[in-house]
């Protein structure tokens, strides 16, 4: 090899050498701002205005929890993002994070986890908040409400952040105890309330449907004459609260439904009669489809005798008839009284005997 191959040669080793440190160089700096953007969006505490905090939170199912979030100004390419792992055991209701706070619901029984982060443009972490949620079923026995623990702020470098408030309510079960009948009336009993101001009387003909307000009582029997014998009827009851158990969170839930059939009972009724030329015409209350009216008569010293009886086919139909004077013609002074009877699963319902009218 000649001086001027030595040349060329040396000139390649040299210009290999370069080519391979310049490589090596950019691969560097590509590899440091890969692992720069990645440390940045791990970053948590490395930075004097990061905020972090990592809660157990126990609440039942059903309770609403309000998460307070550190407000910050707003900033162009700073944005709010979370996280839910165990959606199925609870909800986010609310979420607004640039009015100070989040909203949750428990849904079902077992662990849940909410995360909630603050990120600027750059990908790094302002403000990491993860709240470990436990929820349990709502306990068997009525408990005071509890309001949460009272806040606590703790401070962060561009905001606040309160403890979290768990609002538990106290749910109260309205329930109906029993339904009674005397004589053609229905009574209520209600289970009784301390907390109750008074009750509201729901009733309805259809059991899911149609419920209507019938009335609204301070003591726990409720009188409903207002019903139809063969009839079913559908009652709920609710008990408005006191105003001094709505600012604690009691909630009061309408009791289920009781359904009770009205008897059909006949009220001894009260008659007037008067005698004309030819007839002796009855008067009375107005009856039941189906009812029969039956006249005894008796003269004075005797037994009491059926002398006629009437049925009344059509509905709110008033009890009058007439019967023939013949009946009394050369009898004493008679004395003259009515019994109504009706027909229900093919057994006579009796009523009591009316006034007795004198002729």
């Amino acid at each position: 090899m000649g001086i001027k191959g030595a040349i060329k040669y040396t000139i390649v080793i040299i210009i290999l050498c370069i080519y391979q440190g310049l490589i090596g160089h950019y691969n560097g700096i590509w590899a440091s701002q890969e692992i720069g953007q990645t440390n940045r969006q791990h970053e948590r505490l490395e930075q004097g205005d990061v905020y972090s905090e990592n809660k157990k939170i126990q609440i039942n199912k059903g309770d609403v929890v309000k998460l307070e979030l550190p407000s910050y100004k707003e900033q162009e390419g700073v944005s709010w993002n979370w996280h839910l792992a165990g959606e199925e055991k609870i909800k986010i209701i609310d979420f607004f994070p640039n009015q100070g706070y989040v909203k949750v619901q428990g849904k079902q029984e077992g662990q849940a986890t909410l995360e909630i982060i603050l990120c600027n443009q750059e990908g790094q972490v302002l403000v990491s908040l993860v709240w470990n949620f436990s929820i349990s079923e709502l306990p068997k026995t009525e408990e005071k409400p509890s309001m949460g623990e009272k806040p606590q702020v703790l401070q962060g470098a561009n905001g606040h952040i309160k403890r979290d408030h768990v609002y538990k309510t106290k749910r109260i079960q309205n329930k109906i105890i029993k339904i009674t009948q005397n004589k053609s009336a229905l009574y209520i009993y209600i289970k009784p309330c301390k907390e109750a101001k008074y009750y509201q009387i729901y009733r309805s003909k259809r059991k899911k449907t149609g419920y209507k307000k019938i009335g609204k009582i301070k003591k726990n029997i409720y009188k409903d004459s207002r019903v139809d014998g063969e009839k079913t009827y559908y009652y709920k009851v609710k008990a408005i609260l006191k105003e001094s158990c709505q600012s604690k969170n009691v909630k009061s839930i309408e009791s289920k439904p009781m359904k009770k059939k009205v008897l059909v009972y006949l009220e001894a009724p009260k008659i007037t009669a008067s005698l004309t030329s030819h007839y002796l015409k009855i008067n009375g209350p107005r009856l039941l489809v189906g009812t029969v009216a039956q006249v005894f008569i008796k003269e004075r010293g005797g037994a009491f005798q059926k002398a006629a009886s009437h049925c009344f086919a059509r509905k709110n139909q008033q009890l009058a008839f007439a019967i023939s004077r013949r009946q009394f013609q050369g009898r004493p002074a008679c004395y003259l009284k009515v019994r109504l009877y009706k027909k229900v699963n093919n057994q006579k319902i009796y009523s009591k005997f009316s006034n007795v009218i004198s002729l």
